[in-house]
C-alpha cells in the first residue's frame, strides 16, 4: 500500500495509530494526546486523512540508530507519516483517485525530463 486516504474523525485517527503500533485501539482512542490533537484539527476543519505508511525519516533512523536499537526489541526501523487537509473548496476531494492521478502525473512529468 502506497497511501491511504480517509475521512476524518477521532476514531480514525485511533485506528490508524493503533494499528501501527500494534496497541488496542481503545487504549489509543483514550489516551488524552489522540483527543487533543483530533480536537485542534477539528477546530481548523480538518475533513481528509492521508496516511503514507512507509515513511522513511532521517531523523526517526538516527534516533533509531543511537537509541532504541540498542534498548529495544524493536525491528521496524520505518514510520508512518499522516496529512491533514481541511476542504478548501466545492470542486475539491481528497481521494485515493485524486492523489494516485497526480502522482502519476507527476512521474510521468519527472520521466520526460
Amino acid at each position: 500500500m502506497d497511501f491511504l486516504c480517509s475521512g476524518f474523525s477521532d476514531k480514525t485517527i485511533s485506528a490508524l495509530i493503533s494499528h501501527f503500533l500494534e496497541e488496542d485501539i481503545v487504549d489509543v482512542f483514550e489516551k488524552k494526546q489522540i483527543q487533543y490533537i483530533y480536537n485542534y484539527l477539528q477546530d481548523l476543519n480538518c475533513q481528509y486523512i492521508l496516511l503514507e505508511p512507509e515513511f522513511f525519516d532521517d531523523l526517526y533512523l538516527e534516533d533509531y540508530q543511537n537509541s532504541a536499537i540498542k534498548y529495544l526489541d524493536n525491528k521496524n526501523i520505518c514510520c508512518a507519516r499522516l496529512h491533514f487537509f481541511s476542504k478548501q473548496d466545492d470542486d475539491f476531494e481528497i481521494s485515493h483517485q485524486t492523489i494516485s492521478d497526480y502522482l502519476k502525473q507527476k512521474t510521468d512529468e519527472y520521466e520526460q525530463n
